[in-house]
């Protein structure tokens, strides 16, 4: 895996930026306005949300709608949905540091699939 100065550098020297998709307080938050926009939706068609699932590749996309649905909701439970074989958020979690996936197996949700969360 390179390191992020080395993925960063062909950015910075043409004046562009990089958006990191996970790992970063500001993009967790930002995705945060899906979870907002979720329960804004929900309430206006008189749904009650007992439960919201999401999918969970490298953790800011779940992280960010888990974090503002909870603190509008938070009797509501949500749930990080992984591929099967792709369950490395869920063994991480578990562990306490972060954990690979083994390679060799594939899914249709190819988006999710990532070499672990945060990665």
């Amino acid at each position: 895996r390179e390191d992020r100065a080395t993925v960063v550098r062909p950015y910075v020297e043409r004046g562009m930026v990089l958006v990191p998709p996970y790992d970063d307080p500001a993009i967790i938050a930002g995705q945060g306005t899906i979870g907002l926009e979720l329960v804004a939706q929900a309430s206006a068609l008189g749904a009650k949300l007992d439960a919201v699932v999401i999918p969970c590749g490298g953790g800011g996309l779940s992280s960010g709608i888990s974090i503002a649905v909870k603190d509008v909701l938070p009797g509501t439970s949500v749930w990080a949905a992984e591929p099967e074989h792709f369950d490395d958020t869920t063994r991480s979690l578990a562990k306490g540091e972060r954990v690979s996936n083994e390679p060799g197996h594939v899914s249709i949700c190819d988006v999710l699939l990532v070499a672990e969360p945060g990665a």
